[in-house]
């Protein structure tokens, strides 16, 4: 990972012929940081947002300056949105 990227839980994800290297954000105050001022992304990285509910969530970008896509995965592992 990317050293601008706090270490947090590492999560590895499939997709297709794809591998994606992930910071996994759980706790209230990773949530909070999120991307907040990390400059560079590699094409393979990202981060997941772990929720304790289901729920509809909006996200404030302070400070981040990345071009970013969110996908809603739900606790069936359906994507609900990608915005």
């Amino acid at each position: 990972m990317h050293k601008d990227i706090k270490i947090m839980n590492k999560v590895i994800v499939h997709i297709g012929n794809k591998t994606y290297n992930c910071q996994l954000a759980k706790t209230e105050e990773e949530h909070r940081k999120g991307l907040m001022d990390v400059e560079y992304l590699a094409p393979d990285e990202g981060m997941l947002f772990e929720f304790k509910e289901e729920g509809t969530r909006e996200f404030w970008m302070k400070n981040t300056t990345l071009e970013l896509t969110q996908i809603s995965i739900n606790d069936d592992d359906e994507v609900e949105y990608v915005y």
